[in-house]
């Protein structure tokens, strides 16, 4: 949840209002944004991860 909101602030922030100011709880300091990362810690960008074929589902064919 907190990734998809700070994409909406990034690609789609609302005009008249400020992007929310997420804060950890136990310190009061801000958050770091979401990334996603491989197994080595590197950060990826869409750009860099794929869908292997064999892990789409199969989509039947219609027999009308």
């Amino acid at each position: 949840v907190i990734a998809l909101r700070q994409w909406g602030d990034k690609w789609n922030p609302a005009p008249d209002e400020a992007p929310l100011d997420l804060r950890d709880r136990a310190t009061g300091r801000p958050i770091h944004t979401v990334e996603v990362q491989d197994a080595d810690g590197k950060a990826l960008s869409i750009r860099d991860v794929f869908v292997p074929e064999e892990s789409l589902p199969v989509r039947k064919k219609n027999s009308a």
